[in-house]
């Protein structure tokens, strides 16, 4: 514990100095060095229920699906809630799959969002500027490639093979 003088003790503002020295002090707990946990205001989720985070991570595969690989291109699934399903050809690309589970039933994407560029190899003839398609294939890599469709496409080609065989698309 650490001792405080109190104030004023016996008419002296400096405390007492002679017998009753120790009836001038108060003891005053010392304050923890580390400051407390923070209590997370949310409720615990139900059991056997997990809680949704922002990350990319948790989508699920849709069921037909059944070997999806990391580099895959996907697009939303509409049978089910956070399902995606593999790029077939003339379908626009929402992301690519960067990790999955050991089951395969666990895809990690990382979605094509406002501003990012995505370094993907491509078919064809494809020029700067270009939008751009799935084209239902992928390299040896078992990346998904990509092809110019000026109509429907999305993203815009910035860079053409700064890596042979990919071209950087950005999306805005």
């Amino acid at each position: 514990m650490t001792y405080f003088p109190r104030a004023n003790n016996a008419g002296n503002p400096h405390g007492s100095r002679g017998a009753d020295a120790q009836e001038g002090f108060r003891p005053v707990p010392k304050r923890p060095t580390t400051p407390p946990a923070k209590k997370s205001l949310k409720k615990p989720a139900p059991e056997g229920v997990q809680r949704r985070t922002r990350s990319r991570g948790g989508l699920r595969q849709q069921s037909a699906w059944t070997d999806p690989a990391v580099g895959n291109l996907v697009i939303w699934d509409t049978g089910g809630n956070l399902n995606v399903d593999e790029c077939a050809a003339d379908e626009l690309p929402i992301g690519q799959v960067i990790a999955k589970n050991p089951a395969g039933t666990v895809l990690t994407i990382e979605l094509f969002t406002g501003g990012m560029v995505a370094v993907l190899p491509y078919s064809g003839t494809v020029a700067r500027g270009d939008k751009v398609e799935a084209d239902g294939t992928a390299d040896s890599n078992g990346v998904g490639k990509v092809r110019t469709d000026n109509t429907n496409g999305a993203g815009k080609i910035v860079a053409k093979d700064r890596v042979s065989g990919y071209v950087d698309v950005y999306y805005g």
